[in-house]
């Protein structure tokens, strides 16, 4: 079944009855994100209640993510962006961190990434963007552990955290098997998310 025909079987997201509401860890299968989707996806799939927010990017500026949060609502009180290349221009807004991480570097990042989650606690978000860059630098089995322990520390700290995948890059099988970590699929389809079941 295909990423389009999955959505359509699914049950458009939002609402406590929702299994999403009740997710830790949910596997977002969708392209690059345009603006328009990412205002979306914070009004549809994020709780605005959050403090924390920790963006993990190697597909892009992660400080794109809180420019989305500024135009739908008020961003979390503190942010830690995670990237792969080192930016000239900085980010002076208070209560942003920006920090720089190895894609291939599993070890750092999955440090980096556990340190926050554990001084934050519950009201945080991950968002890890994306699985796809990932895996242009790590083997699938090495990355399917590195995020079996993410996956279990996300629910240790109770957090909540979204990675994204884009499945046009990516054959059934390894969308199958990275899809049993998570407890929740959401894609993107006519300009709306939806839950769905893979494949």
């Amino acid at each position: 079944m295909s990423a389009g025909e999955s959505a359509e079987a699914g049950r458009s997201t939002g609402g406590d009855d929702s299994d999403l509401a009740h997710a830790a860890n949910v596997l977002v299968l969708s392209g690059r994100l345009d603006s328009d989707a990412r205002a979306t996806y914070v009004e549809e799939l994020v709780s605005v209640d959050l403090s924390n927010l920790l963006v993990v990017s190697f597909a892009d500026d992660p400080a794109r993510w809180l420019e989305n949060w500024h135009s739908v609502t008020d961003p979390p009180e503190t942010a830690v962006l995670v990237e792969g290349v080192e930016r000239d221009d900085g980010d002076d807004r208070p209560g942003v961190e920006r920090v720089l991480e190895e894609p291939a570097d599993l070890t750092g990042l999955g440090i980096t990434v556990s340190e926050r989650l554990t001084d934050w606690g519950s009201d945080s978000l991950l968002i890890f963007e994306s699985l796809t860059v990932l895996l242009e630098h790590v083997e699938l089995k090495r990355a399917f552990r590195f995020l079996h322990v993410l996956v279990n520390r996300v629910k240790a700290t109770g957090s909540t955290a979204h990675y994204h995948l884009d499945p046009g890059e990516h054959d059934d099988r390894t969308i199958a098997t990275l899809t049993s970590l998570f407890d929740a699929v959401v894609t993107y389809e006519d300009g709306h998310w939806q839950e769905s079941t893979w494949p």
